[in-house]
């Protein structure tokens, strides 16, 4: 029961997703956003992941992951600047990031996408 975050940890960490939502762009880190919300990096790390399942570096990667994966469906873009738009600090951290995540490259994914949608 000790591990169970209390309904004011679940409303903390709620607030502590939506600045990720609207600052995955940025270089933003663990500490940083623990002091911002009043946590120790800790404490923090421990209720971020008992109420969401992952660690904060996960949880943001996935977010920026999930947000190049929009762009590479839904743009022509290039991959670089995508990486960069999701807050990735060079591309080649971001092609190994997502075909780690999605087992292509970002290149590969775009153009399955293409080609699935083109047969519909």
């Amino acid at each position: 029961m000790a591990n169970k975050p209390t309904e004011y940890n679940r409303q903390r960490i709620a607030k502590v997703i939506e600045y990720i939502e609207e600052h995955y762009t940025e270089r933003i880190s663990q500490q940083e956003v623990a002091q911002h919300f009043g946590f120790t990096k800790e404490y923090f790390a421990r209720v971020f992941h008992n109420t969401t399942g992952k660690t904060f570096m996960e949880y943001v990667n996935d977010y920026r992951l999930d947000a190049a994966k929009e762009l590479l469906s839904n743009t022509d873009q290039k991959v670089m600047d995508i990486g960069e738009a999701c807050g990735f600090a060079d591309t080649r951290g971001f092609i190994n990031a997502f075909q780690r995540y999605y087992e292509v490259t970002p290149l590969q994914y775009r153009k399955n996408v293409r080609k699935g949608s083109s047969a519909s």
